[in-house]
């Protein structure tokens, strides 16, 4: 709430207010979680180690300089791994006409409704 005794102005309170909701609006609507978007542990790893050694480093090596077992380590890993990302513009396939298959138009809708499905009557 703008309290005017605070001696704000209130166009700096607007301003700090509004970029905060398109913040969170934003983040609400990312559907990459926010612990990947800040980046993740086993992404700058690996380049210090490999700095400190002037090699790449082992499996084994890793998990001790995060101080994790190498079983966690590779569960960690294989979490990281896991999301992956592809464009829905790409083709995926080419056709006779001029409009190519693009990986989009095989995505399907689950909001709409079907419009090939018998209509529902209400007389």
């Amino acid at each position: 709430m703008f309290d005017l005794k605070r001696g704000v102005k209130f166009e700096t309170y607007c301003s700090a207010r509004i970029k905060g909701a398109i913040l969170d609006a934003l983040r609400n609507s990312d559907w990459v979680p926010r612990s990947f978007a800040i980046g993740h542990p086993t992404d700058a790893e690996p380049h210090k180690l490999e700095n400190t050694l002037g090699r790449a480093p082992t499996h084994h090596e890793l998990a001790q300089s995060m101080a994790l077992s190498e079983k966690e380590f590779e569960r960690l890993r294989r979490d990281a791994s896991a999301v992956g990302m592809f464009s829905l513009d790409r083709k995926f396939a080419a056709t006779d006409s001029r409009r190519d298959v693009r990986e989009a138009d095989l995505v399907a809708d689950q909001r709409t409704e079907n419009p090939c499905a018998p209509c529902k009557s209400t007389i």
